[in-house]
Formats: C-alpha cells, sequence, structure tokens
C-alpha cells in the first residue's frame, strides 16, 4: 500500500468510525493529538520503514552534562519570563555563512516585530552552540516532563477503540494502545506547560514555527483566546497527517489547531485541507531569493534521511561500484545528526562522494548541483524552483510528490542504474507553479490593523 493509498484508507476509516469523537476518561477528544504519530507508526509498520540505527550512545557523564545544561538554561528561561506582546517559537535547523543556527521560515516576520517586545523560543535545542536570534531554549518543556513523570502520574486510559479498530484493518502485529497512552501522557504534561508558561508572557500574538507536532500548543492558545499564527517551514500537501484532514467533517471544535497558517505560495495553500480559520500566502524571501548561477560541481545530489538512508546507501554503493565517476554530494537531514560520522565514514573510500550535513544550505547546494534525487523532500520544489532536474526514486512514500508527476523535469525511477541516462537530458523550460513567493510585508502588516 503507497503512501497516498494509505492516507485515503486512514480518512476514510476517520469518517466512518468517528475517530475524531472518541474521548478518553479524562473527555480529551484524543485522536487529532496522537493523530500524526500513529499514523507514520502504522505506515512505517506497513512499508517496513527503518533508518539506519543511532549512532549515540549517551553515558553518564554525558546525562550529567544534559541534566545540568537543562536546569542552567531553564533558569535562564524563567528569569526571561514577563510580560510580551509577541512569543515566537522557532526551530533554527538551517546554518548562515556565520555557522549560527538560524530558522529561515520565521526570519522574514522577526526581522519586521518589536525586538524589544518579543520572546523567541528556540526548540531546536544544541547546547553550546551559536544562534542567529536573541533566542532561550525552550527546556521549560523538558523540565516539566521530568518533574511530573517524578511527581505527578497523569492517570489515563490504558486501551483505545480507535487502537482496536486500526489494528484490526490493518492486520497490525503491533499494540498501538501503550504507544497512544504515552502520546495522551505526553500532550497532557505539554498541555498544562504552556498553559503556565502563557499566563507568564500573556501575549497578543503567537507564531509558531513546528518543531514535531505542538497541539497542545495550539489547544492552549485557543482556550485563551490568543491568536497562533503557524508559519509554513517546509512540504505540506495531502498525505501530511498533521496538515490534511477529510474534508466532509467539520473539526474547528477541537480547537487543537492553529488560527492562521501562513503559507510560502498558493501552491501549498490550495493543496491541503487545513482546518485552520484562515490560510494566508505571506511568501517567504530565503526561499523565493534567486541565486547567482554558479559552476555546478555536482553533477547529482542526493536528498537522503534516516528512514531512506539504508536503501538510499545500499544503491548508491552499487552506482559506484559500476563505475559511476560523476562528482555526487548526498545531502543528510536534520534529524541524521547522531549518525553523520557512520554515513561519512562509510563513503569515505569514494572521491567522489562528499557526505554533507548542515555545512551548507540546500539552496546553496542547489546553485552548484546539475540534478537531484530524492524519496520526498521540500528541496525537490526548491529545486524545479532554481531549473534543476529531480530524480524521484520510487520507493517508501515517493508518492508524497504525485502533485509534480506531470512536469517534464521530474524523473521516476526504480533503480540507480537509470540515473545516468536522465542526467544527460536537458532542463525543459516551460510554466512551473509558483512554489515560493516572496515575503509581502503589506499583507502580513495588514493582519494586525
Amino acid at each position: 500500500m503507497d503512501i497516498v493509498e494509505f492516507t485515503k484508507k486512514i480518512h476514510e476509516l476517520e469518517v466512518k468510525h468517528n475517530f475524531f469523537g472518541f474521548k478518553d476518561k479524562n473527555d480529551l477528544a484524543y485522536w487529532d493529538v496522537v493523530r500524526h504519530d500513529v499514523f507514520y507508526t502504522i505506515y512505517f509498520e506497513l512499508a517496513e520503514i527503518n533508518g539506519v540505527g543511532k549512532a549515540l550512545h549517551i553515558n553518564g557523564v554525558s546525562k550529567l552534562i544534559s541534566i545540568y545544561n537543562n536546569i542552567w538554561h531553564a533558569l535562564k528561561l524563567n528569569f526571561k519570563l514577563k510580560k510580551y506582546s509577541n512569543l515566537c517559537f522557532v526551530a533554527s535547523r538551517y546554518k548562515n555563512e556565520k555557522n549560527e543556527n538560524i530558522d529561515y521560515a520565521i526570519k522574514d516576520i522577526i526581522d519586521i516585530i518589536k525586538e524589544d517586545q518579543t520572546l523567541i523560543l528556540e526548540t531546536n535545542i544544541r547546547f553550546n552552540q551559536p544562534y542567529y536570534y536573541k533566542s532561550v531554549f525552550n527546556v521549560g518543556l523538558t523540565m516539566a516532563s521530568y518533574l511530573e513523570r517524578l511527581i505527578k502520574k497523569t492517570k489515563v486510559d490504558n486501551t483505545y477503540r480507535v487502537s482496536e479498530i486500526l489494528e484490526n484493518h490493518f492486520g497490525l502485529k503491533l499494540d498501538l494502545n501503550p504507544f497512544i497512552k504515552s502520546l495522551i501522557i505526553k500532550y497532557n504534561i505539554e498541555y498544562r506547560y504552556y498553559k503556565n508558561l502563557l499566563g507568564q508572557v500573556k501575549p497578543e500574538k503567537i507564531f509558531v514555527v513546528q518543531n514535531g507536532i505542538q497541539k497542545a500548543l495550539f489547544k492552549v492558545a485557543h482556550d485563551v483566546n490568543i491568536p497562533l499564527f503557524e508559519v509554513q517551514h517546509g512540504l505540506v500537501s495531502f498525505i501530511h497527517p498533521a496538515y490534511d484532514y477529510p474534508k466532509s467533517l467539520n473539526l474547528s471544535h477541537l480547537g487543537s489547531f492553529p488560527k492562521y497558517f501562513l503559507s510560502f505560495s498558493n501552491f501549498w495553500k490550495n493543496n491541503i485541507n487545513y482546518p485552520v480559520q484562515e490560510k494566508i500566502v505571506i511568501g517567504n524571501n530565503f526561499f523565493a531569493k534567486k541565486l547567482s548561477k554558479q559552476i555546478k560541481q555536482f553533477e547529482l545530489t542526493i536528498i537522503t534521511a534516516d528512514i531512506y538512508s539504508k536503501d538510499i546507501n545500499a544503491s548508491l554503493h552499487v552506482l559506484l561500484e559500476n563505475g559511476y565517476e560523476g562528482n555526487i554530494a548526498l545531502k543528510l537531514h536534520p534529524n541524521q545528526y547522531v549518525e553523520k560520522e557512520i554515513i561519512k565514514d562509510e563513503f569515505a573510500k569514494y572521491k567522489n562522494v562528499k557526505v554533507l550535513y548542515n555545512e551548507i544550505t540546500i539552496k546553496e547546494l542547489l546553485q552548484i548541483s546539475k540534478a537531484i534525487l530524492a524519496v520526498q523532500s521540500t528541496c525537490v520544489y526548491e529545486a524545479l524552483d532554481m531549473n534543476i532536474k529531480v530524480l524521484l526514486y520510487k520507493i517508501k512514500d515517493y508518492k508524497t510528490h504525485e502533485d509534480i508527476f506531470d512536469n517534464a523535469n521530474v524523473y521516476q525511477i526504480s533503480n540507480f542504474n537509470e540515473i545516468k541516462q536522465y542526467l544527460k537530458r536537458n532542463y525543459i523550460f516551460e510554466q512551473d507553479a509558483c512554489f515560493f513567493e516572496p515575503f509581502n510585508q503589506s499583507v502580513f502588516l495588514s493582519l494586525f490593523k
């Protein structure tokens, strides 16, 4: 079952069995809380998707250092807590020219809102690394989780009706109940934390770049009537369970969505059924920027991620052992931080392969690449926007990109032996959809008049 068929089946079950109406003993309509993670857990089981395994070993000393860092930054956060007009949650996954961690998804917004009236909370936490924004780490949530699990055991259900339906329908061997229970406990902890946080900061507006699923934050903002603006940070589509829901359902009563979704362009706005009050195109200068032409250093750039590494790495070895001599960049996903050295060592013997983590932005890498290969990634749209050919590797959830299957510069391949023939083809210039519009400051500011 491919990702598109699976998504349609989930939607069908949601409507037929009224998943969004299921409540636990604490009266929580829990399906939207667990939906995203349960969706991928089931799909990964069915599609047999696994990562390469985590390489990070945390010893006793490392644990103590981590605890110290969390306590220290929790104190810094507590010192910052006062009333602000704006509360921003950023996820700095990129590196700028100064090697600072930065979130380009929200940069246009932060650049124009008043700095002294804004508290910026960083969710992509890397201790002892430089950050572009004058932010504080959102470690209060980690500390709240520590304390909650030690002191106050949240009492929730042990079994869930939705688990029984999904397990029976898909013939699953795994028991979803413990997983769903853990997600609900996590949500309850987060809800109490964010209710306390918003009670202290009392923001007039909240801006969020999601890092993981932040349903508790959305719900608290809804309950205390603070407008929350989610800023698009990457690919959103029909098959993304955080951004698409059955069209026949009215889910506004749940309160577990942002009030507004700020998108890169109409392409994305029209690509999803996201039950927010309003979807608004504001654009993004980083993604829309057209870079000057550069000498192409790489014949092919391969965009990977932990869930694709096993397949992509094995296929790349075959291509190289069959004598492919073109220069290749293997670009790792931000979630591959703990396995990057393993992968670098794996391909060290090949002089024409360069493994990259965050030493260079995707846009800069595309600027020096003739073509890219991916299973699924926002990068394919960035590539087309820069007139670069795209090769889609037909494994796992590649049908995420069915919205560009008919593009003349997108080629679907079943194995890496097909790569050479498509690299020889010229880019076909045609009128593509606009994936990234420049930031529209006037539209953004009009939201607050």
